[in-house]
């Protein structure tokens, strides 16, 4: 489990990066090589992912997912922080069960039950 000082942490990141949501522009350079640049809702550039693929399908392919993996991290990790925070407020206004000691469950027998 987290701890709040990792939740913290995680939210301090996520303050200080620019507001979502983000999306992927694809900027084919030359032959062989493509740049795939996060861009904000202004479509200004937050970061890029570039590579020379000299053709390979498989890492134009790997570094496409990568950089819409990093765009839609922005937004996600907003729905994750807001949803352990709200499962967190649910579990504290949640009573914990009463645990029973085995003494609870023996129930004393008379003589006459033998």
């Amino acid at each position: 489990m987290l701890t709040a000082d990792q939740l913290a942490a995680i939210s301090a990141l996520r303050d200080k990066a620019l507001p979502g949501p983000w999306g992927v522009i694809r900027l084919d350079i030359e032959e062989g090589v493509t740049s795939f640049l996060i861009a904000d809702s202004n479509d200004d550039r937050v970061a890029s992912v570039d590579i020379a693929h000299e053709g390979d399908a498989e890492a134009l392919a790997g570094a496409e997912a990568d950089a819409h993996f990093i765009a839609e991290a922005r937004t996600v990790v907003d729905l994750l922080l807001t949803e352990v925070d709200e499962l967190r407020a649910q579990l504290a206004r949640t009573p914990t069960p009463r645990r029973h000691a085995w003494s609870d469950r023996l129930r004393p027998r008379s003589r006459t039950e033998s």
